[in-house]
């Protein structure tokens, strides 16, 4: 039996259009793998980066320079020398943390700070500091607000960048605490 005239064309068109439909579907598919792909390796690179602000903060929660004032007699007052006071909490403690960061006595909890090491020994500034790779400008800042006592600290490290046109963040936040003296 003979197939009528025009309907191997019909058929040849038709396996075309599934052909084109499929290779868009595909396309589709692999653009958005790598669109994800992308928008993965940002948020790796700013999670990465807020760790390292966190991990700082930590090794650096008790330098003179950030919040630490030391006192020669435990429990005694610490003037520190910004002109900011605090008292260790028990005898069991020799140095206290002061109110604000040091050098900040006008900072206002929340405002965004940065380390920085430029005079050899670090200390917090005003402000967020910026990084930049791969074509991305990362921002991270720190912020404190004060614990329940003198002993705590809630420190946030925010990092933001944009990312296709849209603002993202990612924060990390922990309470460090002080440490008693170790005999």
């Amino acid at each position: 039996m003979r197939q009528p005239a025009g309907s191997m064309v019909i058929e040849i068109l038709l396996s075309l259009s599934i052909v084109a439909v499929i290779a868009v579907v595909i396309g589709n598919t692999l653009l958005a793998v790598h669109r994800l792909e992308g928008n993965s390796q940002m948020r790796v690179k700013a999670l990465a980066y807020a760790r390292q602000g966190m991990e700082m903060m930590e090794q650096l929660q008790n330098n003179v320079s950030i919040f630490r004032c030391s006192s020669a007699t435990a429990g005694a007052v610490c003037n520190a020398s910004d002109g900011q006071q605090c008292t260790p909490p028990s005898s069991a403690y020799n140095s206290c943390w002061t109110p604000r960061p040091r050098d900040l006595t006008s900072y206002t909890f929340g405002e965004p700070l940065h380390l920085d090491n430029g005079s050899g020994s670090w200390k917090l500034v005003a402000n967020s500091e910026s990084y930049a790779a791969s074509g991305v400008t990362y921002n991270r800042s720190l912020s404190f607000v004060n614990g329940s006592d003198s002993n705590q600290k809630t420190v946030t490290v925010t990092v933001s960048w944009v990312e296709r046109g849209a603002a993202k963040n990612i924060t990390l936040s922990t309470v460090l605490t002080a440490w008693k003296n170790i005999p």
